[in-house]
């Protein structure tokens, strides 16, 4: 956990100089310009972070999981598709990755991408404060659960992706990144509620 320290004062050091060096409208409270280099540089550290790492909660189960994953076998071979609390998706990547010649972090960094990469993306597109929400991000354990519940993380990165289609009004797009979300984690299942909860917080539709 101690390692933890410095990848967290870094990543809130790099969101403070994006956030400074960004043109932020402070009467509407939103960013006019998002500044990029300094995101940027945070958010390769937090996916190698968790890419590169060795052991943590599951680390050690998903790292023997993609190592005897057969490198010959045919990509769909033995897989049930019919069956999602099976992980078909994740087992399928799993030999897309391998057939490919991926070393186990190589695994690890792919899916880190995917978990992390695509939060981060999500935060800078639409958050309002870039310090705070990755600060939220960090310290209420969403990055941290990253590094534990790799098909979870996937399956919900995905799904953030899905919500940004149904932002943007486009359902089709929507529906067929929670259908892939479920692949990796049937839970994201629970993301088709989304496009009913597209209103303002505390009003009569939340009571």
């Amino acid at each position: 956990m101690s390692k933890l320290i410095p990848i967290t004062i870094f990543s809130i050091v790099m969101a403070m100089l994006s956030h400074r060096f960004s043109e932020y409208d402070y009467i509407n409270y939103k960013y006019v310009r998002r500044e990029r280099f300094f995101y940027t540089i945070m958010s390769i550290a937090m996916i190698l972070f968790v890419g590169l790492r060795t052991y943590f909660n599951d680390t050690y189960l998903y790292m023997a999981i993609y190592e005897k994953t057969p490198k010959d076998i045919g990509l769909m071979d033995g897989i049930d598709w019919s069956k999602l609390g099976e992980n078909p998706g994740y087992f399928f990547m799993n030999r897309v990755i391998k057939r490919l010649g991926f070393t186990v972090h190589g695994y690890l960094i792919f899916h880190a991408i995917i978990s992390v990469g695509i939060p981060l993306w999500f935060i800078r597109k639409y958050s309002s404060d870039i310090t705070l929400s990755i600060w939220i991000f960090i310290c209420f354990a969403g990055y941290l659960f990253t590094l534990a519940a790799l098909k979870q993380c996937v399956a919900m990165a995905l799904c953030m992706l899905a919500t940004h289609y149904v932002i943007q009004k486009k359902y089709i797009p929507f529906i067929l990144w929670v259908l892939v979300a479920m692949t990796y984690h049937p839970y994201a299942l629970l993301y088709f509620a989304t496009p009913f909860l597209m209103f303002r917080p505390w009003g009569g539709k939340t009571f």
